[in-house]
């Protein structure tokens, strides 16, 4: 029933249905091509969870996450895990960021999932390029750059003192990064590899925003969550006997402009 409700939904989302495919000699960016050998069970999979219970769940989730996409195929994968405790079941999805960044991502889910009826599709997409024509919009990508480069010199001064700026900061960067100064030790160093692990919290929607309008007039509920994050790691390392200290965090914001929710991509900074 999951894989022939999201069949349904497909034709919304051409990409779904496409495989990036790199152009000869790399003249330009890979291009999406559709995937002459899109097959819908090698993307909507089930499976049972590896053991009972929520604990379970997070292990069978965790173990999904560390699988890698083909990228001989479309860069997504659907897991259905279940039967679970109490009947229900969890639907685990999994989208490659160069093809979908987290709003793209709940979009493509409303299409597939919770749309009624599905989306109309859009006009049918031309077939798989040959490798000439990837040739020739390669060659057509490399001479309108060069077009550009040439077309104005003045133009690009601006451009250039940014990335000689950039280069600049970069080697500050790596030096600080990599040897220009100890690291603080803290118990979150570690190795990182494949191996993922799930966990989570739930809390009421109505008492993060209660908590947010009580603390400013122009905090927001994403406000709030950082800061738990924030108090969630302070209270994880003096629970370890290690006093606190400054950490560098990474937080995506999106970057994508109102009214393109519709574009697929990554759109995040």
């Amino acid at each position: 029933r999951l894989r022939e409700r999201i069949a349904a939904g497909l034709d919304a989302e051409p990409l779904m249905r496409q495989r990036l495919r790199a152009t000869p000699l790399r003249l330009a960016p890979p291009a999406w091509v559709p995937d002459p050998d899109f097959e819908l069970g090698r993307h909507v999979r089930s499976r049972q969870p590896l053991s009972p219970g929520d604990e379970g769940l997070r292990e069978s989730i965790a173990a999904a996450m560390t699988e890698r996409l083909d990228p001989e195929h479309p860069l997504w994968a659907i897991d259905l895990l279940g039967p679970l405790a109490g009947g229900g079941a969890a639907v685990v999805c999994r989208f490659h960021h160069v093809m979908a960044d987290g709003r793209a991502a709940i979009r493509i889910m409303r299409h597939l999932l919770w749309s009624e009826p599905p989306p109309a599709p859009p006009p049918e997409s031309a077939p798989e390029p040959r490798p000439a024509e990837l040739l020739a919009d390669g060659l057509r990508y490399r001479s309108q750059q060069l077009h550009e480069a040439l077309a104005s010199p003045l133009a690009h001064v601006d451009e250039w003192r940014d990335r000689v700026r950039g280069f600049a900061l970069l080697r500050r960067v790596l030096w600080r990064e990599l040897g220009g100064s100890p690291a603080t030790t803290t118990a979150l160093d570690a190795r990182i590899g494949r191996r993922r692990e799930v966990a989570w919290a739930h809390v009421s929607l109505a008492v993060a925003k209660q908590i947010a309008h009580a603390g400013h007039p122009r905090a927001t509920v994403n406000d709030v969550l950082l800061a738990a994050s924030a108090g969630g790691v302070r209270r994880y390392m003096k629970a370890r006997d290690r006093e606190p200290v400054p950490l560098k965090t990474m937080v995506p914001v999106s970057l994508r402009p109102s009214g393109k929710e519709a574009e697929l991509g990554n759109r995040i900074s």
